[in-house]
């Protein structure tokens, strides 16, 4: 919820240029705040990001190549299946494979 609220803030501020000085600040400040996370909290993310690399790493290349054009790169599956000679239902059924892999891999390592 909290990083729901933290990216439409962001939208917000990308939309609309700051009318003053003393706005823009307090907008940076605001910014600035929604992405504080308390030791304990940045340290849990970076065991969990460490895990997911350590599953990444398990994946053959080519899944892990799936992933990071998918995710990484941010293409669509179409844009993916396109590039691959491949169709979109093709480039889809591996990644949601991938995904429970991902989950089944981080779930045994937890």
């Amino acid at each position: 919820m909290r990083g729901i609220a933290r990216n439409l803030w962001r939208t917000h501020l990308r939309r609309r240029k700051p009318t003053t000085t003393l706005e823009a600040t307090a907008e940076a400040t605001v910014a600035a705040l929604w992405d504080e996370r308390s030791p304990h909290e940045q340290l849990e993310q970076d065991e969990r990001l460490g895990r997911l690399r350590g599953c990444l790493e398990r994946l053959a290349p080519a899944a892990r190549q799936l992933v990071r054009d998918r995710y990484e790169a941010a293409l669509s599956s179409a844009t993916i299946a396109t590039q691959s000679g491949r169709t979109p239902a093709a480039i889809d059924t591996p990644l949601c494979r991938i995904r429970a892999a991902l989950l089944d891999c981080l779930g045994s390592r937890a």
